[in-house]
């Protein structure tokens, strides 16, 4: 690509976004439509396609107070239908909270509408939690499986231990493969609808050979069970915070567009201490958009800065927001949105 047309790209780029943002995202939405709460920023593996690593510190537990009253604020929103997801994990590795349950538990008595919504099997809707599954012993799948939980996701990247502990450094392969397939057999003996058990596999070169065989391997295991799916999920370099070329090509076309995302305008992300962040690939939360302990999620939202960095994402200036600027979610091909 030339650097005439580059220079004609970022020309036009003020005038694209703003017609995008009209077009997909017009509102500013009262209350966001989901809600992500980092029940702990505390984990067990040090996975290299992660950016936690990012972080300073061995990471904390989010406490049951901050916990029980995020909750209660967006039970107030639920009454009204507004909310359609809470997720009950971030950066750390949810199973590590010793009030994990009690947690799953409360937001599942408050949120009758979020939890009404999983019956869509859809995951960006519903009570969900994402796990590594090094934890899942049978009390925890036991409880994880009783629980109001609508969507509980699995990380098992790939079908052998070199290609599953390079992606999942610190965990044993055969343990977690066990601790799942336990898993799927209480899930059968139960019979349930819900929760949806999707087994996810990143898609990275060592893992999309084996994918076939690891939809083959699993559904063979769930044996015949509706709610449970097996999904090769998209590989993110999380915004360019973590090294991607071991895992795959990097995408060096220069034809793009920086369009607005829409994920700071519906929805928000309070980290394990109460910071909010801006959105979920923000790992060290310092955009400075307030303290969930201290000021209500409502106010968070309608927050001065965040609306500061939601005008300039509608404008095409992500480039000014070092998050943004290398976000993939933010770059847009024309080329690409026309073959769709």
């Amino acid at each position: 690509m030339s650097n005439t047309q580059y220079a004609f790209f970022r020309a036009v780029n003020p005038w694209a976004a703003r017609l995008y943002a009209r077009l997909r995202h017009p509102l500013l939405l009262d209350f966001p439509r989901s809600i992500v709460i980092e029940t702990t920023s505390r984990c067990n593996l040090r996975c290299p396609m992660c950016p936690r690593s990012r972080r300073a510190g061995p990471g904390q537990d989010m406490s049951w107070e901050l916990c029980r009253s995020l909750i209660d604020q967006i039970a107030e929103a639920d009454a009204r239908d507004l909310v359609d997801l809470v997720a009950l994990h971030g950066f750390g590795e949810p199973l590590l909270h010793p009030r994990l349950l009690e947690f799953i538990e409360y937001a599942g008595q408050r949120l009758p509408n979020v939890v009404r919504r999983g019956a869509l099997r859809d995951s960006m809707k519903g009570l969900n939690l994402s796990t590594n599954a090094v934890l899942l012993d049978e009390q925890m799948a036991l409880g994880l499986l009783d629980s109001r939980l609508t969507w509980l996701a699995l990380s098992i990247d790939g079908t052998t231990r070199e290609t599953y502990e390079a992606m999942r450094v610190g965990a044993c392969f055969e343990e977690v493969v066990a601790n799942v397939e336990r898993l799927l057999q209480l899930n059968r003996q139960h019979q349930r609808a819900l929760p949806t058990l999707a087994i996810q596999i990143i898609a990275s070169r060592s893992t999309e050979p084996q994918f076939a065989e690891a939809v083959r391997r699993w559904r063979e295991l769930a044996g015949g069970a509706e709610n449970v799916r097996v999904e090769l999920k998209p590989f993110t370099d999380w915004a360019g915070q973590v090294d991607a070329r071991a895992f795959r090509e990097n995408d060096a076309r220069r034809d793009f567009l920086y369009l607005y995302c829409g994920h700071p305008s519906d929805t928000q992300v309070i980290q394990a201490d109460g910071r909010m962040a801006l959105c979920c690939y923000d790992v060290l939360g310092e955009e400075g958009l307030g303290d969930a302990n201290v000021t209500p999620l409502r106010e968070l939202w309608q927050g001065q800065r965040l609306r500061e960095i939601r005008t300039l994402l509608r404008q095409g200036k992500a480039a000014s927001l070092p998050l943004c600027r290398n976000c993939s979610m933010g770059r847009k091909y024309p080329l690409d949105l026309l073959r769709r």
